[in-house]
Order: C-alpha cells, then structure tokens, then sequence
C-alpha cells in the first residue's frame, strides 16, 4: 500500500529538525509530502488538516520538555489512541534520555481519515519511536479503502475510537473515461486545472476568518479555468491529484460566496449565491420546489435558499442559518457560522 507522510514543525523548532526523521519515513518507503510550519497559533489548523490526509502526520520540534497544554489539544484531537505506544515510547525515551524521559511526551492515534504521531523533543527519538512502534503497522491503522476488501489481520483496535467511515486511498494516474468523484464534477462543468496559478479568494474571506482558515488547511490550491474564461481558486484535501480528494470549488456571489463541494458530483452540494459562477441554483431559486426534490417536503416556514447538501436544504430567516431534512427544522447558526461549518465538514468528507 502506498503512504503518505507529512510533517509539522512545532512552535520553536530549529530551522534543521526533521532530517533523521525524513529518513526514517524514507527508508519504510513512505511518500513524504511538503514540511508544514504551525507556528504558535497554527496547531488546530494542522490537525484539520491532518483529519483529510489518509496517512501518516507527524508533529515534531518544540522543546524537549513539550507545553502541557499543547500536548492536551493534540490528544484532544485524536478519535482513538493507539494501545501500547505510550509504554513503547516511554522506552525509548530512556533509553535516548536517561532521567529526562520522565519529562517527556508523545501520543500517538486515529485522526480523522488518518493517523498523528506527536513526538515533540528529541529528533532521535522521533525517529526510533517511528520506526519501531508505528511504520511497521502503519498500514493496519489507516482506514481500508471503501472498495477493498478486509485484510486478514489487517485491524488494529484503537482505545476509545469509534467506528469511522471508510476513506479514500490514494489513486495511480486515471484514464479521462474512468474519471470519478470530483475530476468529475469538474469535466461535468467543463473546468480545467491550471496548477501554476492562484487567484485571489473572493473578499468575503477576508472578513470571515474561519471559513479562511478551512481553505489555508488544504495540501493544494489551484485555478480551476471555465469554457467562458473565468478564473475560480480551487482547493484540495489532501491534494488534487487523488480521485478520492475532497475539493471545493470557490466563486465571488452574494452575500457572502459561491461555494461548491466537487468530490460530491453528480449531487449539486455548495452554497449558493447571488450572481455567483452560476455553477448551483441562485439564492433566489424557489425554495419550496427544491426543498421538495431535496427531502419530499417543503420546510415549515419561509426563507431564502442559502446551500445544499444530499437530502438537506439549508435557508436564511431572520438574520439565521436554518437547515431541514423533511422532518425537522435545526437552527445552524449565524450565515456566517454555518458558512464555515459548511465548509470545514465538505473539506472532510
């Protein structure tokens, strides 16, 4: 199985960490992808990130003696730990370290459709602790592909993880007729990749940060070129080479943008707009007749259309985001709430 590896530099690392690890990865044979920096206010972004990537994230750097608290929100982030490791680890760590293991840190566990390696400190021991507690069973902790069959012995239980969907593995090189997913959806609206440019994002996101932060998360952006000559940035996770990645398609529109979920096609899911790239219906369609075709049912107010998502509408009323299935009507928020909410859960799935 081919893997994938990324790594992510912890706040006040060195600017040389990372070499005796890299060569770990390389030796085991693992795809290493672009360094990542998080910097101090960068952690969750990175972990955001690392839930899209089927493989491997590993967090190094930062002092030998880690922040508490950093290593808190890194376990906080992880669905399940990986049994054993921190016994493995705290060997190790002696012994490179002698007395100072005690001061040590590390976890290690299920992250979204991947798996986070936190080794912060000593580099030697990054690279032992990999080595021998996680590469050898790398490709046991990964979710199997949705098409695969299950490996025999391939399941490695993780404390408290739950059952989780199965992702997407990384694909060789398709032929333009078996395109799936979102090279669908962009063949579908004529689009073609320019990976050498990036245009700006709509103003909005200037203003909305968070949903800002969910594209700085993807591992590529590109332009995406339409017949007409239009120019829209588009964003991958974890790349926009796999025909599993999740992509997001981004246009200027009204109130806020025209965003739509690609991996998703032939189902039309994004938000919509006004005057958006007319990739969607506009907000002003009519929000009965689509609410009907979404779910069976119109919803039980009024509103105006504002994103679609598989058997869900969601519309705006009074100042609010409200989202039905049929059956229920759920208060999702702010529009710009829901609006990066949106976002963050298609950059996933």
């Amino acid at each position: 199985m081919s893997v994938v590896a990324r790594l992510v530099l912890l706040p006040t690392s060195p600017a040389d960490v990372g070499g005796a690890v890299r060569a770990a990865l390389a030796r085991a044979g693992v795809e290493l992808l672009p360094d990542a920096d998080c910097g101090p206010d960068g952690l969750e972004h990175q972990l955001l990130a690392a839930r899209g990537l089927r493989g491997l994230t590993v967090l190094l750097g930062g002092p030998e003696i880690p922040d508490p608290a950093v290593m808190a929100r890194i376990r906080d982030a992880l669905d399940g730990r990986l049994p054993g490791f921190d016994h493995g680890l705290r060997q190790v760590q002696f012994g490179h370290l002698g007395a100072r293991a005690v001061l040590a840190d590390g976890v290690a566990g299920r992250c979204g459709d991947g798996v986070v390696v936190a080794l912060p400190g000593s580099e030697e021991v990054a690279a032992e602790a990999l080595t021998t507690l996680v590469l050898p069973i790398l490709d046991r902790l990964l979710p199997a592909p949705a098409d695969d069959a299950p490996r025999p012995g391939s399941h490695v239980d993780l404390v408290q993880a739950p059952a989780g969907p199965a992702a997407p593995r990384p694909d060789a090189d398709e032929p333009t007729a078996g395109r799936s997913g979102w090279q669908a959806g962009l063949a579908a609206i004529g689009g073609q990749l320019d990976r050498d440019r990036w245009p700006p994002l709509p103003a909005v996101f200037s203003r909305v940060a968070p949903a800002r932060n969910v594209l700085e998360t993807a591992g590529e952006r590109a332009t995406c070129v339409l017949p007409d000559g239009r120019r829209l940035p588009i964003f991958g996770w974890p790349d926009l080479r796999r025909s599993h990645s999740k992509v997001l398609l981004v246009a200027e529109g009204e109130p806020l943008a025209e965003v739509v979920a690609l991996h998703r096609h032939p189902r039309q899911v994004g938000v919509v707009s006004e005057g958006g790239a007319g990739l969607l219906p506009g907000a002003d369609s009519d929000l009965d007749s689509i609410a009907r075709e979404r779910t069976g049912s119109p919803p039980p107010d009024f509103g105006t259309l504002f994103a679609l998502e598989g058997g869900t509408v969601y519309y705006r009323r009074n100042g609010r985001i409200w989202s039905w299935d049929g059956s229920r009507e759920r208060d999702e928020g702010s529009p710009t709430q829901a609006f990066a909410s949106l976002l963050l859960r298609w950059s996933q799935r």
